[in-house]
């Protein structure tokens, strides 16, 4: 005799469920597979086949991921243990608070260093990928030198 969860799972699989409910984990790893910069500027908003709709605060942002869309394909289908993602549109909008972000709000400007290396290094820490982490920095950086003028 089967058991329940043994049904259950062959039922969600027979209606091809099984890809969608992996696809909506998306929103649950998210903060952690991005980090805490993108998460700040970048929400997943829908998912629809194996393209993600991602919602980013702004133009500035909205290009530069663009360039690290593979990256965060990967990032996400490797934490999610399958292919749930091949595409991801970027497009602008509304941005919840991530976790990180309602952390850092707690701290004002002043006390972090006005030295842009050392900013990236202190935000940073819960970036494993040394890749990531560097595309970061330098995106960070830009940003930094833009508000300057």
């Amino acid at each position: 005799m089967r058991s329940t969860g043994e049904i259950l799972n062959d039922t969600i699989r027979k209606l091809g469920l099984d890809t969608k409910i992996k696809s909506h984990q998306i929103w649950y790893i998210w903060d952690k597979a991005v980090g805490q910069h993108i998460a700040n500027v970048a929400q997943p908003d829908d998912v629809k086949g194996k393209i993600l709709f991602v919602n980013v605060r702004d133009n500035i942002w909205l290009r530069q991921l663009k360039f690290l869309e593979s990256m965060i394909v990967d990032k996400l289908n490797n934490t999610i243990g399958e292919t749930v993602i091949n595409k991801i549109y970027f497009k602008l909008g509304d941005v919840k608070s991530s976790e990180f972000e309602v952390r850092s709000s707690e701290f004002t400007e002043k006390q972090f260093p006005t030295n842009n290396s050392e900013l990236t290094d202190i935000d940073l820490p819960s970036i494993k990928d040394v890749d990531l982490k560097k595309t970061i920095q330098r995106i960070i950086s830009k940003i930094n030198a833009i508000k300057r003028t």
